[in-house]
């Protein structure tokens, strides 16, 4: 934070155009007053630069004599370095209880979920620093006013910056796709069905075999080719669609 003095009207410093005027610090005071928000900064602490012999040749005498603070120089910057004042901070809690009920009935994966959430949950007043509204009148930031009298209402708090504790209930659908798990299963599923196809085509080459040897060579050649090559995959499994009922004369598709 950053105090001022005498930005409520023309410009204290007498600058054409106004930038901040920090006011000076007393030695030994303390600045800050925790936990009270009329005055959070103490405006004791703040005053115009006094006049010594090293700054008296730039130092506008008589405006403070006009002013009613001879001994201070009211056209002068004080020695309050930038940002070196803490602002009340901000200290907050969220909590959370979430409840999952998976209904299986429905899917393996369909969760409905209930949620209890709680925002500043131990309700904490976290206070917003005082404002500073430059060029337009300090606000509860100007120590003192161009007049060199004290600002009253300097350092004051008028708002928070979190909101008071919120609760919040909820409840959330949450379910997934068994694509993923289906297509894992075909994948380290595949090499047993491979082999259960094999097994198959073998079994079923040997069945021919042994059948054209009882039908005899010559009828063998004239069987319909077509009953080796159709092997249909039928649920993993490549299952012949004709059968060997006697003689190539029996074949029915």
């Amino acid at each position: 934070m950053m105090p001022s003095m005498g930005m409520d009207n023309p410009d204290m410093l007498g600058e054409i155009i106004q930038t901040l005027n920090p006011p000076n610090v007393v030695p030994g005071c303390t600045i800050v007053n925790p936990g009270n928000i009329a005055h959070y900064l103490n405006g004791a602490c703040f005053s115009m630069v006094p006049q010594t012999a090293t700054n008296t040749p730039y130092c506008d005498v008589a405006r403070a004599a006009s002013l009613g603070f001879p001994g201070f120089c009211p056209n002068i910057r004080g020695n309050l370095a930038r940002n070196t004042i803490l602002g009340p901070g901000l200290a907050d809690v969220d909590f959370s209880l979430v409840k999952n009920n998976y209904i299986n009935k429905i899917s393996e994966t369909f969760n409905v979920q209930f949620r209890l959430e709680l925002f500043n949950a131990l309700n904490r007043a976290n206070f917003a620093q005082p404002i500073l509204n430059a060029n337009t009148g300090g606000g509860a930031m100007e120590a003192i006013f161009d007049t060199g009298q004290p600002n009253p209402q300097f350092g004051q708090i008028v708002g928070t910056q979190t909101p008071n504790r919120q609760i919040q209930l909820a409840l959330k659908l949450v379910w997934s796709s068994n694509n993923v798990s289906v297509a894992n299963c075909l994948i380290n599923r595949l090499p047993t069905i491979q082999e259960k196809v094999a097994q198959k085509e073998t079994d079923f080459g040997r069945r021919q075999n042994a059948r054209s040897k009882s039908i005899g060579t010559a009828e063998a050649r004239r069987l319909p080719a077509f009953c080796l090559v159709r092997l249909i995959p039928v649920r993993g499994f490549a299952w012949p669609r004709c059968w060997l009922q006697g003689s190539y004369r029996d074949f029915r598709a």
